[in-house]
């Protein structure tokens, strides 16, 4: 008997997510401070190694309204293997936040 599930290994698995990690934009944009973290760049390498050693395999990087914002990091993650989703923070219009997150692809 031939399956559609032929040649998948056996059982779940699991994933560490982190669904809502802002980009070093949205830091800037609110008025968070940078100052610990200096730049770009060394925001990344440190969210980045966090991620790493929170044994994180899946992240969705979003920030309100904007996709392209996000690039830098979403490289600078998946560098390690971490599976990476593009997406976006947006609010409807009763103020409830949504997740659009898009095929990593």
């Amino acid at each position: 008997m031939t399956s559609e599930f032929a040649g998948l290994t056996e059982g779940a698995s699991w994933n560490r997510c982190a669904l809502q990690v802002n980009p070093f934009s949205y830091l800037e944009a609110n008025g968070k401070s940078t100052q610990e973290l200096g730049d770009e760049a060394t925001y990344n390498d440190t969210m980045v190694a966090a991620l790493v050693s929170s044994d994180i395999s899946v992240i969705a990087v979003t920030d309100h309204w904007c996709v392209d914002s996000g690039t830098r990091l979403r490289v600078a993650a998946d560098d390690p293997g971490i599976r990476v989703f593009p997406g976006f923070e947006a609010t409807g219009k009763d103020g409830v936040p949504l997740l659009v997150l898009f095929d990593p692809g």
